[in-house]
Parts: structure tokens; C-alpha cells; sequence
């Protein structure tokens, strides 16, 4: 799971959205947080499933900005 190889790397605060299979962890040099967006992709779905994963980056930007003192775009 990506959770695990995240802590495996040394990413700490690592959070499972709610209602979501997406996380987010702090970047282990910078101390950052970033936000992960998984998707399963096939040749026959590839640019619908970035379209959204791009999508639900925007959405959780926008969402986040407003509950927390995190820069939402580095």
C-alpha cells in the first residue's frame, strides 16, 4: 500500500482521507504536506482517470484552503 511505502521512506503524518482512498503525509526533508491522489489506470481508461484525479486535486485544494494554514499549491 502506498501508506506503508511512504512510512517506509520516512513520510510521518500520514492520514487517510475520509470517505476516500486518497492520503496525505508529510514530505520527510521539507516537512511539506502533499497530497496523494491514487488511481488505477488502463489503456482504455487513462484520460478519463487523470481528468478526474485532477479534478479531485482542485476540489480538495479549495475545500483544504479553508481549513488549514498548509500552503495548498507549492
Amino acid at each position: 500500500m502506498l501508506a506503508d511505502r511512504l512510512a517506509d521512506r520516512g513520510w510521518f503524518e500520514i492520514q487517510e482521507i475520509a470517505a476516500a482512498v486518497d492520503l496525505w503525509a508529510r514530505d520527510p526533508k521539507s516537512g511539506d504536506r502533499v497530497l496523494f491522489e491514487a488511481k488505477t489506470v488502463s489503456r482504455d481508461n487513462e484520460a478519463h482517470q487523470i481528468r478526474a484525479a485532477v479534478s479531485q486535486l482542485h476540489e480538495y485544494a479549495f475545500c483544504m484552503a479553508r481549513r488549514t494554514t498548509d500552503s495548498v499549491w507549492s
